[in-house]
């Protein structure tokens, strides 16, 4: 899984695009030179990289609507990152666990008793049950190296 978070150049550009997009009213002072460094500030701004980050992660685009309530145009807009902007993470112990759960599940859905027995992709329950035992073995040693 890619873990994307939202770097300084990211939140500057943010910041910009609020600026240039948004009605003054909008963000209250909050993005004015001499507030921007302010724990408000900077609360409203993580929001709105913690949503586009969640929008990131999911896959399901780039970007974040700005509501046309909001917009001096008065139209829906939408506030996106370059590149450069984002930094990303690949999450391998995530991507073991959410595997070794979808075994699991597999396993469980079926209730076969036969190790033998044929069930979804070509798979005896006897070979999900190995591939189990291997994740669990990959997560574990995954587990080591980042303690």
């Amino acid at each position: 899984m890619k873990k994307h978070m939202i770097n300084e150049n990211g939140m500057q550009q943010i910041v910009d695009q609020l600026k240039s997009q948004c009605k003054p009213i909008v963000f209250d002072g909050w993005l004015d030179d001499d507030l921007i460094d302010s724990r408000r500030s900077q609360e409203m701004l993580s929001a709105w990289a913690s949503d586009l980050e969640d929008v990131l992660d999911s896959g399901n685009g780039d970007e974040i609507e700005i509501s046309q309530h909001d917009t001096i145009s008065g139209h829906i807009e939408f506030l996106s990152v370059t590149d450069e902007g984002i930094d990303v993470e690949f999450d391998l112990i995530f991507d073991a666990e959410r595997r070794l759960e979808d075994l699991e599940d597999e396993l469980q859905e079926t209730e076969w008793s036969d190790p033998n027995r044929v069930f979804g992709r070509d798979k005896t329950y006897a070979s999900v049950a190995q591939e189990i035992e291997d994740c669990k073995l990959e997560l574990s040693k995954l587990n080591k190296e980042v303690s």
